[in-house]
């Protein structure tokens, strides 16, 4: 079957927009922050006595790789240990 790229675009709105409702989203406010007060927490071992990182840019980097698995890490911060 053909589709439309309006009719693509379409399908996909729809099943988003039923992704991202506050209920659902909600779950995952309080993990996030937890994973973001790590990552500063990291930051901060690595400053310097001026209070400077020398080279962040790895370590957003670093962060920015890791998170592409941020949904097992959000799920076993909610307790739920099943990978999707």
């Amino acid at each position: 079957m053909s589709y439309r790229k309006g009719d693509i675009w379409k399908k996909t709105r729809s099943f988003a927009a039923k992704q991202i409702i506050p209920r659902r989203v909600g779950n995952f406010v309080n993990p996030l922050c937890e994973v973001a007060d790590e990552f500063l927490e990291h930051l901060e071992s690595l400053m310097d006595d001026s209070g400077t990182v020398a080279d962040v840019a790895p370590e957003i980097n670093k962060w920015a790789f890791q998170g592409r698995n941020s949904s097992s890490v959000i799920k076993k911060k909610n307790g739920n240990s099943k990978h999707t």
